[in-house]
């Protein structure tokens, strides 16, 4: 079943408005099992709290904007999905099994892509000037969404161990001709290096923030850079948004209307209140005291190296390069926008490990 609920959650429409409540229905249905045990006190009340927040926030102030805000109903979404599946790591397995099927479908277009200048079904190649390589879309045609793929690809791996794929994401991603590809590379290293050597919880969550913001600093330090210069003025817009509503935000604006074939220009969006770094555009829509609370959230998601996981080390490290890899990834990039991705790192997060059997567990520590 989990390899099911993987494949239908990966290839669920690209919209939003039906990705969200589908990819929930497929992966409820297909886990079977509900439970809350596990997640701490603190844990169940900040996320019912982040819930409630901003699903009022959107109830009173944003539903004219409905299309604006939906994106950021991924969040609470996916962690109150997670919250409730009680999984066996059989079904995580299967979605990890399933999550190398579509990558390795999507690794096909993106070859294909780059031999040829055009993908399996024809459609037209992302080129920009001063790009090494096409944007490789992979099958959604969309590089933000191949790397989102190869990301939970790699963090798929980690999980059953299957080096042939960590491979393979190591030698694809610096293809794609998005910078972000080897950015988020270098960071899934650099998680994997922390995740092994440091202990503490609050060490851990402050070395992935200098990565994300070492890495932010290099929008401004390349800000010669034309997509590096829209960043740096939207990122500007942001920061005066979020001062002139820092409680609330602000009452939404209009989703971007991307011309097929054009880029995304500065006016879109500004008039989209788009700032181009996560956390900024949720203190912009909801002001800072939700932000805290995510933020907060996310910093709760790091496991405790003393705690007593069912999965042992192993379990421990996959869950802590995850949160690493969401971490800085909030701050720089984007894939934690992409509802499949944000579900499977998150089960990780939260569910790897519940519910190993007892005699698996009183093998290993034989073992060791």
């Amino acid at each position: 079943m989990g390899i099911v609920a993987g494949i239908t959650l990966f290839l669920v429409p690209l919209n939003l408005m039906f990705m969200l409540p589908l990819s929930g229905l497929i992966v409820l249905l297909c886990a079977g099992k509900y439970s809350l045990a596990g997640l701490s006190l603190t844990k169940i009340t900040l996320i019912s709290l982040l819930f409630i927040l901003l699903s009022a926030n959107l109830f009173f102030f944003k539903m004219e904007e409905l299309a604006i805000a939906v994106p950021f109903l991924v969040y609470p979404a996916a962690l109150m999905l997670v919250s409730v599946l009680n999984l066996e790591r059989s079904f995580i397995f299967g979605m990890a099994n399933a999550i190398f099927l579509v990558f390795l479908v999507d690794s096909v277009f993106n070859i294909y892509t780059l031999t040829t200048s055009s993908d399996l079904f024809g459609r037209r190649v992302d080129f920009r000037p001063g790009d090494v390589f096409p944007r490789l879309g992979g099958i959604y045609a969309n590089s933000f969404i191949s790397i989102g793929i190869s990301m939970s690809a790699f963090i798929a791996s980690l999980v059953t161990k299957n080096r042939i794929i960590t491979f393979l994401v190591v030698c694809l991603m610096p293809l794609s001709g998005a910078m972000r590809s080897p950015v988020l590379l270098l960071v899934a290293v650099c998680g994997c290096i922390v995740a092994h050597f440091v202990k503490s919880r609050i060490t851990l969550f402050f070395l992935a923030i200098m990565c994300g913001s070492i890495v932010f600093g290099g929008i401004f330090l390349l800000s010669d850079v034309s997509s590096n210069a829209l960043r740096i003025a939207a990122l500007t817009f942001g920061a005066t948004e979020i001062f002139e509503s820092p409680l609330m935000g602000n009452s939404g604006y209009i989703p971007i209307d991307r011309v097929e074939g054009g880029g995304i220009t500065l006016d879109m969006l500004l008039e989209s209140g788009n700032a181009e770094q996560q956390l900024m555009n949720i203190g912009i829509h909801f002001g800072i005291p939700l932000l805290l609370i995510f933020m907060t959230i996310i910093y709760s998601l790091i496991p405790r190296s003393n705690s007593k996981l069912n999965s042992d080390s192993e379990d421990l490290f996959v869950k802590r390069v995850s949160v690493f890899i969401i971490i800085v990834d909030l701050i720089v990039t984007h894939l934690f926008s992409f509802f499949p991705f944000t579900v499977f790192s998150l089960i990780i997060l939260l569910r790897l490990g519940k519910s190993r059997p007892k005699t698996e567990l009183t093998t290993l520590r034989l073992n060791v």
